[in-house]
């Protein structure tokens, strides 16, 4: 097999079918032992590694999971030929500084979709600025964040996360302006509170996501599959899950399935100049998954629960690649999963 699957893996992805978020790549999951997330001489509470002895075990299988708790969302028309979305290279590069941030001004602004159970209802919500990372945190950032706090680096020990598991505090050969993955939410804060920054928290992140109009995706209100890095780069469009399950089992094992450098899709970016909001790596947010007011209390069995944390935005392998901004796709906060990255935020 090439560079990033093996047939095994393949094989495994073929007989996952899931109603959420949606990998080509399976992901399991395994445990390994919290190391120290401090500098020297810090308090580890300081830079978020608060749970030392975190354990990376899911209580269902991934298949398990995301058919109870994500919903498909389905696949909206196309109006992109397949031939300008099926492209095997990168098109463009990152024109800004990795560390940039771009302003997000205070207002009010809607979120939410009605039309999703634990998305609904649309509502307005008074944002107080803030500022968010223009790209999601790189390998090379993170490798920095290691060699300063001596944190755990991101690996596991399953075959599926060969090609993303770090060895000896360093991230694979050749990845290193690639989105960060196999990263818990700890991980996640601990880097950002290294970094003298926090999490953005869902409202701050779907907003810079969407936009001052709200927008269904970061360039406006109707999909199309040539802005972003999805799934759909390597299945063509898709109308039903009966044409994703047709996908699978015709799958090019020799396709290579993995993220892009950050910013390599230079129309995945929303109107206050964030990229990568929608494809590449979902993203890690701040705060626990609950009811939005007014919204069904029963939508979600995990609603409340202080141990299930939120994944925001698309990826690179989701089935559901068309998926709107609004979707809210609760984990583990423990979870690692090689299509989960993460941003940072700061106050005004």
């Amino acid at each position: 097999m090439k560079k990033w699957m093996t047939p095994a893996l393949v094989v495994v992805g073929f007989l996952v079918v899931g109603f959420g978020i949606r990998s080509i790549i399976v992901k399991r999951s395994a445990s390994t032992t919290a190391a120290s997330a401090a500098e020297a001489g810090e308090n580890p509470d300081e830079l978020g590694a608060d749970i030392e002895d975190e354990e990376r075990i899911d209580p269902d299988t991934e298949e398990d999971w995301e058919q109870r708790h994500h919903a498909f969302v389905g696949y909206p028309a196309e109006p992109a030929a397949a031939a300008e979305i099926k492209i095997s290279h990168v098109k463009g590069k990152a024109e800004h500084p990795l560390d940039d941030m771009v302003p997000v001004p205070a207002g009010e602004v809607q979120l939410g979709d009605k039309t999703l159970k634990t998305a609904s209802p649309e509502h307005q919500v008074f944002v107080a600025g803030f500022m968010i990372d223009r790209y999601e945190v790189t390998n090379g950032q993170y490798a920095e964040f290691l060699k300063r706090t001596k944190h755990r680096q991101p690996e596991l020990a399953d075959d599926w996360a060969k090609d993303y598991s770090w060895r000896e505090q360093m991230y694979p050969v050749g990845t290193k302006d690639r989105p960060v993955v196999l990263v818990s939410l700890t991980d996640a804060m601990a880097y950002c509170r290294w970094a003298g920054k926090r999490l953005p928290t869902e409202a701050e992140w779907e907003k810079a996501a969407r936009g001052p109009q709200s927008n269904a995706y970061p360039w406006g209100p109707d999909w199309n599959g040539t802005r972003a890095h999805t799934a759909e780069r390597f299945s063509g469009p898709l109308k039903t899950l009966a044409d994703w399950n047709k996908f699978e089992e015709s799958f090019d094992e020799d396709a290579l399935i993995h993220p892009f450098p950050v910013g390599s899709y230079p129309e995945d970016v929303s109107a206050f100049e964030a990229y990568d909001m929608h494809g590449n790596v979902s993203e890690w947010v701040d705060g626990v998954f609950e009811a939005y007011d007014e919204g069904d209390e029963g939508a979600s069995q995990l609603y409340g629960r202080k141990d299930v944390g939120v994944v925001r935005g698309n990826s690179y392998a989701n089935r559901d690649y068309a998926a709107p901004m609004a979707v809210r796709y609760p984990y583990l906060r423990t979870h690692l999963d090689a299509t989960i990255g993460f941003r940072c935020a700061k106050d005004m």
